[in-house]
């Protein structure tokens, strides 16, 4: 039988006073937090002091652990984190520092930061594409933990937010990565372009107004002050997984209000737009149960795979005498197989399913321009395609559809399977 409640709550506020004494000795400022929404104590190294001379803040949040039982390892693990908890702290502006108390007289301590946590245990991988409920963290001992604290408040604050647009290219992929999405597609009052954007970074909300920042330089860069204003759109997600369920933690639109062709009922628009997250458990959930053993998929997949490249072939020989209502029908009909009766490809398939999706859109690209299907979109004041751009675009499609020909197998068999 456990413990009674109230033993854990006496426990509790036993390494809370513990913390308390030893940070308020060394003029560690301590203010509790009210109502316990996960965190115990902000503290600020010289806070009064700061306070009296009106200096920036530099506080951090601890959550304290206790307990009574001697120990003497050179580690101490506190488990039953819960992994909604650890995600709100990744998305703190503040630092936040986890403490474990040990032993009668309590001088034992040991203590871990959340950001090195999350760095050390995941490389990488975001916190949120978990699924179990509860996580374990492992503490180092720590022998003077005001000293520890004042280090671990200043190493946060030192650290500046990137400028994105400084990094090299592989730099910057630690931060985040633009996936291409095809070209900007030309209306009669705008251009409107769309991008999709893996954000591998610290979810801290500076972090997030940098890369908003950069996204913007980037769409001016590549499109801005052409004939007609931009109007783009970029969406953030913050693993691959969520990228392949358009499951995006924030969708920005940025559009270029200052241009001097902003068509008058546009001058109202707001230049930035930012919607928030729709990443959530009950849509994780989701997804998880369409995800298939990679058995199951490998047995829908491989006929289709062969259907493609059958296909392909004939495109590729025989030009766009293949694009008859017959032929239409028969590349619609593997498209449906793709989109709704193949189950979603497991996470180590990934890579595959995404190729399969990229050839499927590239024999619709043939089509498009073998059949004229772009000027079915065409609007006033856009020029139409030459006929020798059009050829050029062909003979570029079939030059690509060679290259996805027969690759998939490859692909799948580099992926071990």
């Amino acid at each position: 039988m456990g413990k009674p409640g109230w033993i854990w709550q006496e426990v509790g506020d036993w390494g809370e006073d513990l913390v308390r004494a030893q940070l308020s000795d060394d003029s560690i400022t301590v203010r509790s937090v009210e109502r316990d929404p996960g965190e115990d104590f902000m503290v600020e190294p010289d806070g009064r002091r700061a306070t009296a001379l009106g200096s920036q803040p530099r506080v951090a949040l601890l959550q304290v652990k206790g307990s009574r039982t001697e120990h003497d390892a050179a580690f101490a693990d506190v488990r039953g984190l819960p992994r909604a908890r650890l995600l709100r702290w990744s998305a703190q502006q503040y630092p936040v520092f986890v403490v474990f108390i040990a032993g009668s007289s309590g001088k034992r301590t040991f203590a871990r930061a959340v950001d090195d946590y999350l760095k050390d245990e995941f490389h990488g991988r975001d916190i949120g594409e978990l699924t179990q409920k509860t996580m374990s963290m492992r503490l180092p001992r720590v022998d003077n933990l005001p000293r520890w604290v004042r280090e671990k408040v200043d190493e946060f604050y030192n650290a500046l937010v990137p400028d994105f647009g400084s990094l090299t290219p592989t730099q910057r992929l630690e931060h985040f990565e633009v996936e291409e999405c095809g070209p900007p597609s030309h209306y009669q009052r705008a251009t409107m372009y769309g991008r999709r954007v893996l954000w591998t970074g610290h979810r801290r909300p500076a972090y997030f107004a940098a890369l908003v920042r950069e996204l913007v330089r980037i769409a001016q860069h590549e499109i801005g002050g052409r004939r007609l204003p931009a109007l783009v759109n970029f969406h953030v997600y913050r693993s691959r997984t969520h990228l392949t369920n358009n499951m995006a933690v924030a969708r920005i639109r940025w559009f270029e209000k200052e241009h001097p062709n902003v068509a008058p009922h546009l001058a109202n628009y707001e230049e930035l737009q930012i919607k928030p997250s729709e990443e959530s458990d009950e849509m994780s959930a989701f997804w998880a149960a369409r995800r298939m053993p990679p058995a199951t998929f490998m047995n829908q997949v491989l006929p289709l795979i062969e259907h493609l490249d059958t296909f392909c072939e004939r495109v590729i020989s025989e030009g766009g005498r293949v694009w008859t209502p017959r032929g239409n029908e028969e590349f619609d009909e593997m498209w449906h197989r793709w989109d709704h009766e193949t189950g979603l490809a497991p996470i180590e398939l990934e890579p595959a399913a995404s190729f399969l999706s990229s050839y499927i859109m590239k024999l619709d690209e043939h089509r498009v321009w073998t059949q004229r299907l772009d000027e079915q979109r065409w609007r006033p004041g856009v020029s139409r395609l030459s006929e020798a751009r059009r050829v050029k675009l062909i003979r570029e499609t079939t030059k690509d559809l060679r290259g996805y020909l027969g690759a998939s197998k490859l692909l799948i068999r580099s992926l071990g399977w």
